[in-house]
């Protein structure tokens, strides 16, 4: 299964998904670095934020919550760093916002070693 998406400067990018349709689960996804950038963006709009924009979606805040909780108790090794992991929780509970994750962030970023 392929899904695309449309930008507002009109460019698009392209997921491939694998789906285990009677577990109802994503087994693999395959993106380019716009999408990821896109998704990067996204986890880090602080939560608060996140609801306001999604306030007329009956299942946003269930699904907000629980994107949350996610990420909060992924593993650590699935992180740089600690500091890494704790920026992006934090983001997520709205305590801060960044306008722009890039996949290859600076290296002055104090989050990437």
């Amino acid at each position: 299964m392929a899904a695309a998406a449309n930008s507002s400067s009109s460019s698009s990018f392209s997921l491939k998904l694998v789906i285990d349709k009677r577990e109802k689960k994503v087994l693999c996804a395959e993106a380019g670095k716009d999408f990821v950038d896109f998704l990067f963006n996204f986890l880090t709009m602080p939560l608060v934020s996140l609801l306001r924009l999604l306030k007329d979606q009956l299942p946003a805040p269930g699904c907000a919550r629980e994107l949350a909780a996610s990420i909060e108790n992924m593993n650590q090794d699935c992180f740089k760093t600690a500091e890494s992991k704790e920026y992006l929780v934090t983001n997520l509970r709205g305590e801060t916002h960044v306008t722009k994750v890039p996949l290859f962030p600076a290296k002055d970023n104090p989050h990437v070693q």
